[in-house]
């Protein structure tokens, strides 16, 4: 996933895709995907753009 992220940030997608996660979050959306993928210990409550302490690398 990190180097999906390192993508979007070289691209300049990572703000607008940020941005189309957090209305998932907001609108209630997000929860409904990871509860019907069985992941809601995996919620987050805000996405930002390449935050600080992601790793350098993928290893």
């Amino acid at each position: 996933m990190t180097a999906i992220f390192r993508a979007a940030v070289a691209s300049g997608l990572a703000g607008p895709v940020a941005a189309a996660i957090n209305h998932l979050i907001e609108s209630g959306r997000n929860g409904q995907l990871l509860t019907a993928w069985n992941l809601p210990n995996e919620a987050v409550t805000t996405a930002e753009a390449d935050p600080p302490g992601l790793p350098m690398t993928n290893s």
